[in-house]
């Protein structure tokens, strides 16, 4: 069956109204007549990666910064409340570093319920999962003072440089790695792990922990 060409050309354009009408920003509400919002911190490169939405409705953008040397590999949250304002109630007049965390490259961000942040990185090839309080402060009850070490598989010989990190239901975490067994030819596999709310891996998932996911003959993931 043919449509016919009017019929066609007005659902398309029905199409483009609709994308065009979603492209709208608040300038209402939003702190600025443009209804956008330049974020610049300390003048250093920065990398937006995930917006988190907290219970209040306020919005954490979660992102990477640093110099040229360190590859943006520093994690940056800052909080923003409904009407575009910073929060009083999170870091330092609501931006907050990595400062006192060693961290090699941040792959991911999640929330929890109880609006606690979950932050996925690497540290000297070991998975470093972290938790920060709904203040950004650092969540000590956590794993080993608000991180938790998982250590490389032992048949890596090489991290494949990204990972991904999802809270369930229950503010459990599910993190997954990436990593390389082989150069001859390159082959990847992932790593999935379950960690429970004190920051514990749970050894009844997987083996021993971990599931192990094989691409078999596929290069790349």
């Amino acid at each position: 069956m043919f449509l016919n060409y009017n019929v066609v050309k007005l659902l398309f354009m029905l199409l483009f109204t609709a994308v065009a009408t979603a492209q709208t920003y608040d300038t209402v509400n939003f702190q600025n007549p443009t209804g956008r919002q330049n974020i610049d911190y300390n003048n250093e490169m920065q990398n937006g990666m995930r917006v988190l939405k907290r219970t209040d409705g306020s919005l954490i953008v979660a992102g990477r910064s640093g110099s040229n040397g360190n590859i943006m590999n520093d994690f940056l949250l800052i909080c923003v409340n409904q009407d575009g304002t910073r929060c009083s109630d999170f870091g330092i007049n609501g931006v907050q570093n990595d400062s006192g965390f060693f961290t090699s490259a941040i792959y991911d961000y999640a929330i929890q319920n109880d609006d606690k942040i979950i932050i996925s990185s690497n540290f000297n090839g070991d998975l470093n999962v972290i938790r920060l309080n709904s203040d950004g402060s650092r969540d000590v009850s956590y794993g080993n003072n608000g991180i938790v070490t998982i250590p490389t598989p032992s048949d890596a010989i090489g991290s494949a440089g990204n990972g991904k990190i999802f809270t369930l239901n229950n503010d459990k975490v599910i993190a997954v790695r990436n990593y390389s067994f082989s150069i001859s030819p390159y082959r990847y596999k992932t790593a999935v792990y379950k960690i429970n709310t004190t920051g514990v891996v749970d050894n009844s998932f997987g083996t021993s922990g971990m599931l192990s996911l094989d691409y078999r003959g596929f290069s790349t993931f």
